[in-house]
């Protein structure tokens, strides 16, 4: 008995540091996602007719790349840094003002989409501790509801350049709403106190 006890005891221990190993790989990939989420919004303000987003962008540019170079050897986003082969391309489109906005953008999404999906702890959340399994599916809630609210920006960025909603522009918006809404109430009951004020304080709740 005392033998079970100690295995379990070890594999609690190794779940437990596994997770935070994992927790701590996903940050990295956050802040490349969130340079990306800043260049999509400004990609698509200058798309849609604002030339003043031009510094910015270029400034965005250089954060995105610097961020690269920093996860180029990690190993568990390779399949989704692939997709900056077509960065430069893409890139060098908007410069010329012959991109497609729409498709511009879907871009940027499938890349940060495939970024989030690559994080090493994606996979374990049912892993380790409680507070550390309530924790990591915290983390997963409130990256998606930072995605939907980057996309709502960088929507709403296109709709105010053009002067109006087009097409198919405010159903996406009504759509990307609701859902920022619904994983920040997720998020929110999966949260520790603490967490729910740190993140009250740099954003309203929903």
């Amino acid at each position: 008995m005392v033998g079970v006890d100690v295995d379990y005891q070890l594999q609690q221990y190794r779940d437990a540091r596994d997770t935070r190993s994992e927790i701590e790989a996903s940050l990295p990939i956050q802040g490349l996602v969130q340079y990306l989420q800043a260049e999509r919004i400004l990609t698509n303000g200058f798309l849609a007719g604002d030339t003043s987003f031009r510094t910015q962008l270029t400034q965005s540019r250089e954060q995105v790349d610097t961020f690269r170079q920093k996860l180029r050897e990690e190993p568990v986003v390779a399949d989704a840094t692939n997709r900056f082969g077509q960065l430069a391309s893409i890139r060098a489109a908007v410069d010329s003002r012959t991109a497609n906005r729409k498709k511009t953008q879907a871009y940027y999404s499938e890349a940060i989409g495939a970024l989030n999906a690559a994080e090493p702890a994606a996979d374990k959340a049912t892993r380790g501790d409680r507070e550390l399994r309530d924790s990591l599916a915290a983390l997963q809630a409130r990256a998606e509801a930072k995605e939907a609210g980057s996309q709502e920006i960088s929507l709403l960025g296109g709709v105010l350049a053009a002067g109006s909603f087009r097409g198919t522009n405010f159903l996406d918006y009504v759509e990307l709403r609701a859902t920022r809404i619904s994983a920040m109430n997720r998020f929110f009951k999966l949260a520790t106190t603490t967490q729910s004020d740190a993140c009250r304080s740099c954003s309203p709740r929903p």
